[in-house]
C-alpha cells in the first residue's frame, strides 16, 4: 500500500477495532518470525498506544521465484482508542525479525477512516465504547 492511501478500520468480534496488515519480504526464509508494529500519530510523532509484537510463520509466496520471497496475511493490528485518529494521517511502523537475528523495517503514512457501517449497530460504537 502505498503512503497516502485510505486504510479503512475494521470492526473486531469482540467489539474493538484493527487495521488488517500483510507482510511480504524479500531474503527471508520459510521460518518464525517475529512482527512488531505501533501506529504513530503523524501531526506529533507520538504513538497512538497501538503497538504490539507477535511470532508468526512466514510462508512462501505464490510467486516465489527465486526462493527467499515469503508473505505473511492476514496479520490484525488492534487498535487503542481508535476514534482518537479517526480521519487523521497515521504513520504505520512495522518491523519484521526472524530467528537468524536478521530484520527489516518499513514505514508508511495513511489515512485512518473508520469502518463501514453494520446493520443494527450504532456507527459511532463500532470499534467499542469511548
Amino acid at each position: 500500500m502505498p503512503s497516502g492511501s485510505d486504510l479503512k478500520m475494521i470492526s473486531g468480534p469482540q467489539g474493538g477495532c484493527h487495521f488488517w496488515l500483510a507482510v511480504r519480504t524479500d531474503g527471508f526464509a520459510q521460518r518464525r518470525f517475529e512482527i512488531q508494529y505501533d501506529v504513530l500519530f503523524v501531526e506529533t510523532g507520538t504513538t497512538t498506544g497501538s503497538r504490539s509484537r507477535q511470532r508468526v510463520t512466514l510462508n512462501l509466496r505464490d510467486d516465489s521465484q527465486p526462493e527467499g520471497r515469503c508473505q505473511y496475511t492476514g496479520f490484525y493490528a488492534y487498535l487503542i482508542q481508535p476514534w482518537d485518529f479517526r480521519d487523521k494521517e497515521v504513520e504505520l511502523v512495522v518491523n519484521v525479525t526472524d530467528d537468524l537475528g536478521r530484520s527489516s523495517s518499513l514505514r508508511r503514512k495513511v489515512m485512518a477512516r473508520w469502518p463501514d457501517a453494520e446493520a443494527g449497530r450504532d456507527t459511532e460504537s463500532l470499534c467499542g465504547e469511548r
